[in-house]
């Protein structure tokens, strides 16, 4: 559980897991230098880290993996809480599936000072794997909402160290090794909306140009893979990589560098000419370069289908 600065909602989190009906478990609680300290219960449960600077969460989940002794993981936020039933459910339905998974999702409640807003996944869920879906919809799961096999991430990389869509990078790598998946269709954690350390209320340069470093990874990741040569795994990383370069040139500003590493990226999917092609629309004037590169996308939305 990565941990900076937000100390109540921190024991609100710390009493969901220690309130758990199933009680086999450690938190490993990674403190990411805050400037508040936080107030710790006094439970054998809880190992407390702290870290020697900010490293942010990524690192601080890299951490709390390596320390962590049991068979299964969970990447609980700070200002997220599970309802009670969380782990026995998830550790259930892992263990009765006659498979091997690499995780199994519970549907998210969103809450903002301390009320309900609404489910997020009203209807059901049931994706079943993790590719090619997650490029195509989306994760229908949340980071807090998972419980992983520990056996799949001892070969995994860990979290990069990006600040949006590292989640995605995280589940790509994984699925390398297990691509298997349960949905558990049940509202078992609640997802706190409130505060400006969500990602979503900062600068979206940060969001995009963040995106953009956590595409070139996704994007090596999958050609040294077996997925290389899946034509719709080629769709849908260059539409991502098409959607990111629209989004910075919306931006203005210096995404000069961000702009021409998603081109790089492209040319490890796409024929030189059309890499050549994208390039030059992205030196056209914005207005111009925009309405082409949009009219490009839609060629690659059209083959949105599994």
């Amino acid at each position: 559980m990565p941990y900076y600065n937000r100390p109540v909602k921190l024991q609100r989190a710390l009493d969901a897991v220690l309130n758990q009906t199933y009680q086999d478990f450690e938190i490993i609680l990674i403190d990411d230098c805050s400037e508040k300290t936080p107030i710790i219960p006094k439970n054998n449960a809880i190992n407390y880290v702290r870290n020697s600077k900010n490293e942010g969460p990524g690192y601080s989940r890299n951490v709390g993996l390596k320390l962590a002794k049991g068979d299964y993981v969970c990447f609980l936020d700070s200002d997220d809480y599970w309802h009670p039933k969380f782990l026995e459910r998830c550790v259930e339905v892992i263990e009765q599936s006659g498979t091997e998974v690499a995780f199994v999702y519970v549907k998210t409640i969103h809450v903002k000072n301390g009320v309900e807003l609404g489910k997020a996944n009203k209807s059901k869920i049931s994706e079943s794997t993790i590719l090619p879906n997650l490029l195509i919809r989306g994760r229908p799961w949340d980071t807090p909402a998972c419980l992983w096999d520990k056996h799949v991430l001892n070969k995994h990389e860990g979290w990069i160290n990006t600040r949006n869509w590292e989640d995605y990078a995280f589940d790509i790598c994984a699925a390398l090794n297990n691509n298997t998946i349960i949905a558990i269709n049940e509202h078992l954690l609640y997802v706190d909306t409130e505060g400006d350390h969500k990602l979503s209320e900062q600068n979206k340069n940060i969001i995009e140009t963040e995106k953009s470093k956590s595409l070139a990874f996704i994007s090596q990741t999958l050609k040294n893979s077996m997925y290389f040569d899946d034509d719709l795994i080629r769709n849908q990383v260059t539409l991502h990589l098409i959607n990111n370069t629209i989004a910075l040139l919306i931006l203005n500003g210096n995404k000069k560098k961000y702009i021409n590493a998603n081109i790089k990226s492209l040319k490890a999917w796409n024929s030189p000419i059309f890499v050549i092609l994208i390039s030059v629309l992205t030196k056209l004037p914005v207005k111009i370069g925009l309405v082409l590169l949009r009219r490009i996308r839609i060629k690659f939305q059209n083959h949105n289908h599994v």
